[in-house]
C-alpha cells in the first residue's frame, strides 16, 4: 500500500530508517484507519479471530469465557476461509514498536498526511459543484487529529481550490497561529471562499 500521491520527503526519510516490518506496519495501519478499521483488528492476541482479526471479549473476562466467545465467532465469521493478516502481535506493538521514537514519529506523520490528503480529495468535489462537500470539509477541519494539521488543511484547501490571495488575506490568520485561535468568523470565511470557488467551477 502506498500513500496517495506519495509520502512527503520527511515521511519517506522516516520510513526508510525503519526495519521493513515496521515500515510496512505504518502503511498498513494508516490504510486500515482510513478505511475505518480499528487498530485492534491489526494486532494479534490469543483472542483474535483468525479470519477477520476481531478481538473477542473484554480484558477483565475469564480466559475460558473469552475462548468460548472466540470459538463461537470463528464458526460463523463471514470471512471464514481467508486467513487474516496482522501487522504484529499486540504485545510487540506496545512493548517494542511504540517505544521506538522513529516508529511513533513516522506513524503520526503518516496519519496526518493521509488526513490532509483526504481533505484535499473532498475539496476536489467542490470543483464539480457538490455543495454538500463544503459541510463535510468544514467538519473535517474542525475535528482534525491535531491543530497543526487542521490549520495546514484550511490553508491547503484554499490553495488547491484556486481561491484568490485577496480572499485568503480576508481570513487574517498567519501561519503558525494555533488552530484554537481561529475564530468561527474565519472558518465561515473559509467556507464562503470554498462555496464561491464551487460556484465558479460549476
Amino acid at each position: 500500500m502506498e500513500l496517495p500521491r506519495g509520502p512527503s520527503d520527511r515521511l519517506s526519510e522516516l520510513l526508510s530508517a525503519l526495519p521493513a516490518r515496521r515500515r510496512k506496519g505504518v502503511l498498513r495501519i494508516v490504510a486500515a484507519e482510513a478505511a475505518g478499521e480499528a487498530l485492534t483488528h491489526l494486532l494479534k492476541t490469543p483472542y483474535s479471530c483468525q479470519w477477520c482479526g476481531l478481538q473477542l471479549g473484554q480484558s477483565g473476562q475469564r480466559r475460558d469465557d473469552r475462548k468460548a466467545l472466540l470459538a463461537a465467532h470463528e464458526a460463523e465469521c463471514g470471512r471464514r476461509g481467508r486467513p487474516w493478516r496482522w501487522v504484529c502481535t499486540q504485545s510487540t506493538y506496545y512493548s517494542r514498536w511504540c517505544r521506538d521514537p522513529g516508529f511513533r514519529e513516522a506513524l503520526d506523520l503518516a496519519r496526518a498526511e493521509v488526513q490532509e490528503q483526504a481533505i484535499v480529495a473532498a475539496v476536489m468535489g467542490l470543483r464539480g459543484g457538490a455543495g454538500e462537500a463544503v459541510t463535510e470539509v468544514r467538519r473535517i477541519i474542525r475535528e482534525g487529529a491535531s491543530e497543526a494539521t487542521r490549520l495546514r488543511a484550511a490553508f491547503g484547501l484554499l490553495d488547491r481550490a484556486g481561491v484568490e490571495t485577496a480572499q485568503k488575506g480576508a481570513l487574517q490568520v498567519q501561519a503558525g497561529v494555533e488552530f484554537s485561535d481561529v475564530t468561527d468568523a474565519e472558518l465561515e470565511a473559509i467556507e464562503q471562499a470554498l462555496r464561491d470557488e464551487a460556484a465558479r467551477q460549476g
